[in-house]
């Protein structure tokens, strides 16, 4: 698609889902193909101001502040992505950067080099915007002195080499910068706007290691029900860790036929977003994620970890019925280790097991109770409208009755249904 095409499908465009983000990508990808230009075939003195570049380059690499080029300049037809205009070139990036710093990260055990003047930026900082004006970490002189990491001088370029491959930022302010990071000063004859455009529409690749750990915190990212999992990941990768707090509260604007789903914490909230969708995928039914505004307490469990089946092993051993009530954890996991003292190999392994995960898993608590409490909490927010649902749901470990436990349970009331599910 050419200049006149973009104009001539523009209103058809514009009428797709996702329509601003998709002419933002395209135009983007008209634009480095130099598609927006009017005919140009005119030839420009390129290698001219290639050789230029390259004296200017040879100065810093005696200084070390860039490597040697691994490839020759010329970029062959068949390496060429897309037709350009007569009057560009293609060429090596390596080829046209003047200088180009890593950096290094400051020892954390040593609090003289941290919360410093000077900003020293990592994955996290960059790709949210053009423009680098600010980081979350800020380093001292001695932090700076004291490490690999390097000061780098505004109106650079930085990008990520190993982790958040792909992002990139201009810095608008000099910033030091640690070892996932790469800055490059380009000359006056390279737009660093151009630059920044098209190093967008490229996708950039790793391998190795780099490629490996990506994967894998991803995977964290997407999958782990530990909260500090969640944030470790998301640092790793460089992007914001979910968080339930930046859920839209509930409103009784949210009506009609739909789903309103209500994390309870703890609750994993990507796998909140994954819940919604898969469910909007299976039955049609519209869903939105809303957060109540008041802060949810689970209170003491009202069965301890694994209580159903070490009570029916003491049961089973015992030949008889036994009286449990009052019982809590300790006396629960000391019956269980006397009980198989005089029992095989195999039982006392599984008894051992059993202890060691009712040690460490949470306890149960009766949904009931929390349901009524969830029911109450929902009056002010409630819609009027009787089709929307409302459903509660939380990683907490629920039981309903004499059940071992509950996927969820509910209430049909017309003025307070609503549901509290587990996972």
């Amino acid at each position: 698609m050419d200049r006149a095409q973009l104009l001539q499908h523009f209103d058809t465009l514009a009428e797709t889902p996702d329509a601003v983000v998709k002419l933002r990508k395209l135009v983007r990808h008209l634009a480095v193909r130099g598609e927006l230009l009017p005919a140009d075939k005119s030839k420009s003195d390129v290698q001219a101001v290639l050789a230029d570049i390259k004296r200017r380059k040879a100065r810093n690499q005696n200084r070390g502040a860039v490597a040697a080029d691994k490839y020759q300049d010329a970029v062959e037809l068949d390496e060429q992505p897309h037709r350009i205009p007569a009057s560009w070139f293609w060429t090596r990036i390596g080829t046209v950067t003047l200088s180009s710093l890593g950096g290094g990260t400051p020892s954390k055990n040593n609090s003289q080099y941290w919360d410093g003047d000077i900003p020293w930026a990592s994955v996290k900082d960059v790709g949210h915007s053009k423009y680098l004006t600010a980081t979350q970490d800020r380093i001292t002189r001695e932090g700076l002195d004291n490490s690999s990491s390097n000061l780098i001088l505004k109106g650079r370029v930085i990008v990520c080499t190993r982790m958040g491959l792909g992002k990139i930022s201009i810095t608008k302010i000099d910033v030091a910068i640690n070892q996932d990071l790469r800055a490059l000063e380009f000359p006056n004859e390279v737009d660093i706007d151009f630059f920044y455009t098209f190093y967008l529409t490229q996708t950039i690749e790793g391998s190795g290691m780099t490629v490996a750990a990506t994967n894998s915190a991803k995977a964290v990212l997407k999958s782990a029900e530990q909260l500090d999992q969640i944030s470790n990941a998301a640092g790793f990768l460089g992007v914001e860790a979910p968080t339930l707090e930046k859920i839209a509260s509930l409103s009784t604007n949210d009506t009609g036929f739909e789903v309103v789903l209500i994390p309870i914490a703890p609750c994993n909230p990507w796998l909140l977003g994954e819940v919604a969708s898969t469910y909007e995928r299976i039955t049609d039914v519209p869903v939105k994620i809303r957060r109540l505004d008041q802060e949810w307490t689970w209170g003491t469990p009202d069965r301890v970890a694994r209580q159903r089946d070490i009570e029916s092993i003491l049961i089973r051993l015992a030949k008889k019925n036994i009286v449990f009530t009052g019982w809590d954890r300790d006396r629960y996991l000391s019956a269980l280790t006397e009980a198989v003292k005089s029992e095989d190999a195999f039982s006392k392994y599984w008894a051992n097991d059993l202890i060691s995960k009712a040690k460490v898993e949470p306890g149960q608590y009766r949904v009931e109770h929390y349901l009524d409490t969830l029911c109450e909490r929902l009056k002010s927010h409630r819609s009027k409208d009787a089709r929307t649902m409302y459903v509660g749901i939380t990683e907490a470990n629920i039981y309903g009755g004499d059940n071992n436990y509950v996927f969820s349970l509910g209430t049909t009331a017309a003025d307070s249904h609503a549901s509290l599910m587990s996972y």
